[in-house]
């Protein structure tokens, strides 16, 4: 199975998988597949999951590390990070735009985000390893990347 992620982070969708099966879903944890689940595959092996057969609710942004499981195909993960991702612009768009960083804060706020974008990175690196994609290890990084993606953490370097 190939999993992608729409833009806006609401919708992933699912191709070459097993005609017409029903997946099994998993989301940051990987013990228990998550309830109230209802995704079927078409008879070509697609889906479109959003937050609405997933029982989160319409238009729900779908952050986080997702398993996919059609019990024929070896199981596949994404992780989803827009939240993260936000933040970590936001920081960038701080640090070119800050001229009053003089005290050697800008050089921290770099570190912290060049920090994120490599958990990001490692963490989908995880989940691409082939035949067995580290789910929980991908889940790590990325938790730590959110952490340090706060409300607080997200703005202009100050003195």
């Amino acid at each position: 199975m190939v999993l992608s992620v729409n833009q806006a982070g609401t919708e992933i969708s699912i191709t070459g998988g097993e005609a017409n099966a029903a997946v099994t879903v998993w989301q940051n944890s990987f013990g228990t597949p998550l309830t109230g689940t209802s995704v079927t595959l078409s008879g070509a092996g697609a889906a479109t999951v959003t937050g609405s057969n997933l029982g989160l609710g319409a238009s729900t942004v779908l952050n986080g590390v997702w398993k996919f499981f059609d019990t024929v195909n070896p199981p596949v993960g994404i992780l989803v990070s827009n939240s993260v991702d936000c933040c970590l612009a936001k920081k960038m768009d701080a640090y070119l735009t800050d001229s009053t960083c003089s005290c050697g804060k800008c050089k921290n706020e770099l570190e912290t985000m060049a920090e994120i974008y490599l958990l990001l990175q490692t963490a989908r690196a995880s989940l691409s390893m082939e035949p067995n994609p580290e789910f929980a290890n991908a889940y790590i990084k990325y938790a730590k990347a959110n952490t340090l993606c706060t409300d607080t953490t997200c703005k202009s370097c100050s003195c």
